[in-house]
């Protein structure tokens, strides 16, 4: 059995801070491309998704991961 000192272990905290550094990348990605684009706040069981973006008119809600 391995130590614990070799296996890398990652907190839940951590894995939050890095979806949500993804979730801020990739909105600005889409505005720097001019597309309108939100993030949206978690709502737990009922979330619909990570961002929504308005692209030629059209509503998108993405799921990132």
């Amino acid at each position: 059995m391995p130590s614990t000192t070799q296996v890398k272990m990652t907190s839940p905290k951590y894995n939050k801070a890095k979806g949500a550094a993804f979730e801020i990348d990739v909105m600005k990605w889409f505005r720097g491309l001019g597309v309108l684009a939100e993030r949206l706040r978690l709502a737990g069981k009922d979330d619909e998704g990570d961002l929504v973006c308005v692209v030629a008119g059209k509503t998108y809600i993405l799921e990132l991961k």
